[in-house]
């Protein structure tokens, strides 16, 4: 679970409009720096953040179970100069 948190994360502040709304909502804390709310954007960006990383779960359990089924299938080999199973 850390190493799928760690690694969503680093993707996610890989495109630049995240990283760029991070700088913002870092900006933003402090105060009498931001005209709007102290946490409004990183609100936004934890929301954004979040709903990436459960679509990135369900993906990543969905490639995981369709892996385990193909391994499980039967398959011929080629043995001695012939197809067995």
């Amino acid at each position: 679970l850390n190493f799928f948190l760690y690694k969503n994360l680093f993707e996610q502040f890989m495109r630049l409009a995240n990283l760029y709304f991070l700088l913002i909502a870092a900006l933003q804390i402090i105060p009498g720096l931001s005209p709007t709310g102290r946490f409004t954007t990183l609100l936004t960006l934890v929301c954004v953040l979040a709903v990436a990383a459960v679509k990135a779960a369900i993906e990543d359990y969905r490639r995981h179970k369709l892996d385990q089924k193909i391994n499980a299938r039967l398959v011929d080999a080629l043995r001695d100069g012939s197809w067995k199973p």
